[in-house]
């Protein structure tokens, strides 16, 4: 709450806050915090690219929304940027063409990091109940949470929380099944393809593996190492199981995992596909 003593921010003391930093006015205070981390920023991207093809362009799903990434919004004095918000189009029908906006959305999610949680929940989701905002998602990257709020008499009701890797349908876009798990994942190039991290050339490939290779084809090899849930593999073209890991390589990896499959087989060991993940780290070391 403001401090009456002290003047109310301005959009000007907002405009000089460093490009580094985001800044909101919520209640006339001026609440800076950094841009977005790297968890943060991935679980908003991949939530808005999940939303934006069955609900912003009527793709696989009814449309009837116009979503946006981190708008900035002029609601009564308050000056807030959600990480994304969506309009039914039946109240906003096109995108106008400003800089900011004055209609309130119908829905909102916030990503929660450490320096915004405490400003999200207790400051902002206040505000956008003021406004009338219908419905608004906390979502939590670091604990792998997405907790849906409606707004029923002025007040916010708890719709549910889902985590880690659930599957759900939660309003307003309850039309369409949401995989949570993409919203964690480090990387991910497709759908079958989860927690991709390039280890950045050669070296980074254990000798262990380097050595099962063709000497004429290891400056060709760019290793990728993929990790979904309880599969640690290393690969080219990987796809998640649910409960082992999966190794389906081609071309040169081929090479690679046979050998790691030979070498297992070769001292009496089960199919290195069904090793769990301190087991096959092991053997990638």
């Amino acid at each position: 709450m403001a401090d009456p003593a002290k003047p109310r921010a301005t959009y000007d003391d907002l405009l000089a806050v460093p490009d580094h930093l985001v800044a909101e006015i919520i209640g006339g205070i001026l609440h800076t915090h950094p841009r977005p981390a790297s968890l943060h920023a991935r679980a908003a991207s991949r939530l808005g690219a999940e939303l934006d093809g069955p609900f912003d362009r009527g793709r696989n799903g009814p449309g009837g929304w116009l979503l946006l990434d981190e708008p900035e919004l002029h609601l009564h004095g308050d000056v807030l940027v959600p990480d994304i918000a969506g309009w039914r189009r039946t109240r906003m029908p096109e995108l106008p063409d400003a800089a900011a906006f004055e209609l309130a959305p119908d829905w909102i999610c916030e990503v929660l990091s450490p320096s915004t949680a405490t400003t999200d929940r207790a400051e902002k989701l206040p505000a956008y109940a003021r406004e009338g905002v219908g419905h608004a998602w906390l979502v939590d990257p670091i604990a792998r949470t997405l907790e849906a709020h409606r707004l029923e008499a002025g007040r916010w009701l708890i719709v549910g929380t889902w985590r880690d890797d659930a599957k759900a349908r939660v309003e307003p876009f309850d039309a369409f099944e949401l995989d949570l798990a993409g919203l964690w994942a480090k990387y991910q190039t497709s759908a079958d393809v989860r927690w991709c991290w390039r280890l950045g050339g050669l070296a980074a490939l254990p000798q262990r593996a380097r050595s099962l290779l063709p000497v004429h084809h290891r400056l060709d090899v760019v290793p990728v190492r993929v990790q979904h849930e309880r599969a640690v593999i290393l690969g080219m073209v990987v796809r998640p199981h649910p409960r082992r890991p999966e190794v389906l390589a081609s071309g040169l990896e081929s090479r690679l995992v046979k050998g790691l499959h030979l070498g297992a087989a070769a001292r009496g060991e089960r199919d290195v596909r069904r090793r769990d993940d301190a087991q096959m780290l092991g053997l990638l070391k």
